[in-house]
């Protein structure tokens, strides 16, 4: 089975990969932190199980792209995630072609229950004690339940027409030939666009997550194969929800691209530098020889990322990075080198912040 998940916290992503992959099998997990590289994921692998949803999704509305993607994948099973249980956002979710609110707070058993259950076909709500609001949310259950039924049996209907490749060729302008057609020129017309977005992260053009974790498992080949080390470089700016509650969201995603833009030219051309998500960086490091090399390689990026940026308007601003390194020689697992960076670069900020710690294999 497959997964999409859609949230713009790699952390709780990283999460509920793992309940997805451990507790109820499936295969394969793709990540997406908004509409649009959601929607990129999808032209590419458009056979997903299932799709998970932020309804809060940073600055953009989980309902839109929640009718976005109903609109193209009618029959897709899209369930929202939220932190909230209140009747109105239930309401508008299944009002959308959601067919399920799951609450983020739940245990993982019973997020597993959950999710297994609108596997299975049903909708699942959260319980609430207010009457009136259970009534509403009730009422958008049985017309969620209709709508699915509606949509299954024009989708048997459509498979059933023996005709219907024939009437694509044809260019028979019913509604559904109609849709088929207009949404394969658009793909075809934006492929090159799309490629591109799978790939990199759309506010600084570095790699995205996808293209890290793809560089990350050929950087243990290659460190096994050359008997060399490979780095996993996390870095996370300090205080900078601070920056974007003062300066606005603007300042932020300008002091973004200028950290991306100082990571890229601080290493070299065989490393890959990449942004999970948010103020969360890495890189992928190659051919270190050894601790000592790896002290001054990361020390240059350091330096280059802590200098002040001047922000439009006038202020400045002076990030403050807590950098973790992990080095390996190829022999651990991938998670295994993650876990050890995401844990030194907490180690760092733990300590005092604004510095770097770099470990090797014990």
């Amino acid at each position: 089975m497959k997964a999409l998940l859609i949230d713009d916290h790699s952390l709780v992503r990283d999460g509920i990969e793992m309940l997805l992959t451990i507790r109820l099998g499936f295969d394969s997990v793709y990540h997406a932190e908004n509409g649009a590289q959601a929607l990129t994921c999808l032209a590419q692998d458009s056979l997903v199980d299932l799709v998970l949803l932020d309804y809060k999704l940073g600055e953009e509305s989980g309902l839109t792209v929640l009718a976005q993607i109903k609109a193209l994948y009618p029959t897709l099973k899209i369930a929202m995630m939220s932190g909230e249980d209140q009747a109105q956002p239930i309401v508008q979710a299944l009002g959308e072609g959601a067919v399920g609110f799951i609450p983020k707070n739940l245990s993982s058993q019973d997020l597993a229950q959950a999710i297994q259950l609108v596997l299975d076909g049903q909708i699942f709500v959260p319980k609430l004690k207010d009457t009136k609001a259970v009534q509403q949310v009730d009422e958008a259950v049985t017309s969620a339940q209709r709508q699915i039924a509606q949509i299954a049996e024009l989708a048997r209907r459509v498979i059933r027409d023996k005709d219907f490749s024939q009437r694509i060729e044809l260019g028979e302008s019913n509604e559904v030939t109609s849709a088929f057609n207009s949404l394969l020129e658009e793909l075809q017309q934006d492929r090159s666009r799309l490629q591109q977005l799978a790939f990199t992260d759309e506010l600084t053009g570095l790699a995205n997550r996808r293209l890290f974790l793809d560089r990350a498992e050929q950087g243990l080949r290659h460190a096994k194969r050359t008997k060399s080390l490979t780095g996993l470089l996390y870095l996370d700016l300090d205080s900078f929800k601070q920056l974007n509650d003062t300066q606005g969201h603007d300042a932020g995603d300008q002091v973004l691209k200028e950290v991306g833009e100082r990571l890229k030219a601080g290493i070299r051309e065989v490393d890959t530098a990449a942004r999970l998500g948010g103020d969360e960086f890495t890189a992928v490091l190659l051919d270190i020889f050894n601790e000592a090399s790896a002290q001054d390689l990361v020390a240059r990026v350091f330096n280059a990322l802590i200098k002040p940026i001047a922000l439009e308007g006038g202020a400045t601003w002076t990030p403050k990075a807590s950098i973790g390194v992990a080095l390996t020689n190829g022999e651990a697992t991938l998670q295994d080198v993650m876990n050890r960076a995401d844990a030194l670069m907490y180690r760092a900020k733990q300590g005092g912040k604004n510095q770097f710690i770099i470990e090797g294999e014990n």
